[in-house]
């Protein structure tokens, strides 16, 4: 038996085809329409970024955090949604640029007041401390009644005349009196602010003598500002122990990091005091308490070394000194 075909029916396949084509435009426009109607929406001034109050700011400009808040919120998503919505608006990248732009810059928190307001707070790094890029020379004098002979220490610009006699034991003092004068500290042009975290941020003024305390070493950097001084939270650390000296009124005028991590604290009226690279705290302490019969109250507030010129804290179980 043979399977009939009918012919088809032109005009059944071309109802169909217009029946296509008219949802097509349909959906289209129903696509464009509410599209519209949306981006309408997203434009409108009550939802939308209008005003921008920024506070916390002390350094830094206002009118640069403005600038890069204008430049982060202008334009639009697919050119139909614009950034300034207040669902939409960059907050992450706003961030990120300031915290870029401005290494003096800490934090910062970014919220909305409103549907109109953007509310920025800035938290700027305070000086707590400075860094320089090249040691002071300290130049001691020895004595008449001590021989004495030229050594050049780790550090290239640092010379210092010492006792010709080698380090020995706390429970053999030597007799010999050393007597050394530093160099008074100026701060040069290449010095930089660090915060309480070790962070370098800003280039530093002329400061006067004595109003921070001062590093040298670790860093290499051509430009130092947005590095870390004594990465890995070792910064916190060697400042709580200054803070512990400064409770035996030895007051630490100055801190050098020599190439192979050595740490030499300059105490402000005579001598100095040398660590490893990370020694623990309260074993510090502890090893500095058992010779503080080496140490002279000079003033009301400070202690200075008397008949020696430092103690060396790095070996277990011992403390040498010159």
């Amino acid at each position: 038996m043979y399977k009939v075909i009918y012919p088809k029916n032109s005009k059944v396949l071309r109802r169909k085809k217009q029946i296509l084509i008219w949802k097509t435009i349909g959906i289209i426009v129903f696509v464009v329409v509410i599209v519209g109607a949306v981006s309408f929406l997203a434009n409108s001034k009550y939802i939308t970024i209008q005003n921008v109050n920024i506070q916390g700011n002390v350094v830094v400009g206002m009118k640069e955090i403005a600038d890069i808040v204008e430049k982060e919120n202008g334009g639009s998503f697919l050119a139909i949604f614009p950034k300034k919505n207040i669902l939409l608006y960059p907050k992450s990248s706003i961030k990120k640029d300031i915290l870029t732009a401005y290494p003096r810059v800490e934090s910062v928190t970014i919220g909305l007041s409103g549907l109109t307001n953007l509310n920025i707070t800035i938290k700027e790094r305070e000086p707590f401390a400075l860094w320089c890029r090249t040691p002071e020379e300290i130049t001691a004098t020895v004595s008449s009644e001590t021989e004495g002979t030229l050594l050049v220490s780790k550090s290239k610009t640092e010379k210092a005349i010492v006792e010709k006699t080698k380090s020995v034991a706390v429970s053999k003092a030597e007799k010999a009196s050393i007597s050394k004068t530093p160099k008074p500290l100026s701060v040069k042009d290449d010095c930089y602010f660090l915060d309480k975290t070790g962070r370098i941020f800003a280039k530093a003024p002329d400061v006067p003598s004595g109003a921070y305390v001062v590093y040298f070493g670790d860093i290499k950097d051509i430009n130092p500002v947005d590095k870390d001084f004594m990465a890995g939270g070792r910064f916190v650390v060697i400042n709580s122990l200054i803070a512990k000296f400064a409770e035996r009124k030895l007051i630490i005028e100055k801190m050098i990091v020599t190439d192979d991590g050595d740490q030499e604290f300059y105490i402000e009226n005579n001598g100095k005091i040398i660590l490893s690279g990370r020694q623990d705290e309260q074993k510090v302490i502890e090893k500095l308490d058992t010779v503080s019969d080496l140490f002279s109250t000079t003033t009301g507030t400070s202690s200075s070394m008397k008949k020696i010129e430092s103690v060396d804290l790095r070996y277990a179980n011992k403390v040498f000194y010159k």
